[in-house]
């Protein structure tokens, strides 16, 4: 597999994070919160492109022979990537220890914001990156063919 076809697999494997990077940066307030979300959402961009260039030649055609199916794994395991990002974020002081406007943030806190997030993102995570992955199944295929 050469290089453009790793090209293409990084792309649309990165096409949610850049959704959630774009989000995170535009809804950027003066939150203790929001500066762990954008670093957590420029992860995932890195996860993604870095995913998306180096596990396409272990996939393709080995275990799975559908291009939409590669593309969803990966961006499943860049997703997966990101939400320990933010674990590994909101177990420092970026979290912990913050006042969050009606006392101080313990770990407990921290690890069900984390938790919390997590469930409540990854439904939409599902939506963009099966629409990310069916557009890069067809646009794959399609060069495949000519």
């Amino acid at each position: 597999m050469n290089g453009s076809p790793r090209l293409t697999t990084a792309i649309f494997v990165a096409i949610p994070a850049f959704i959630f990077t774009a989000l995170s940066f535009f809804l950027l307030r003066n939150e203790y919160f929001w500066m762990t979300y954008f670093v957590t959402s420029a992860g995932f961009v890195v996860a993604s492109l870095v995913i998306g260039v180096t596990f396409p030649h272990k996939l393709f055609g080995r275990r799975i022979h559908s291009p939409w199916m590669w593309l969803f794994t990966q961006g499943i395991l860049a997703w997966l990537v990101a939400l320990l990002i933010l674990a590994l974020l909101n177990s420092t002081p970026l979290c912990v220890g913050r006042n969050n406007g009606d006392g101080m943030n313990t770990l407990f806190l921290c690890a069900l914001q984390t938790i919390g997030v997590g469930l409540t993102y990854t439904p939409v995570e599902l939506i963009f990156l099966s629409i990310s992955a069916m557009l890069g199944n067809f646009f794959i295929r399609a060069r495949a063919d000519s």
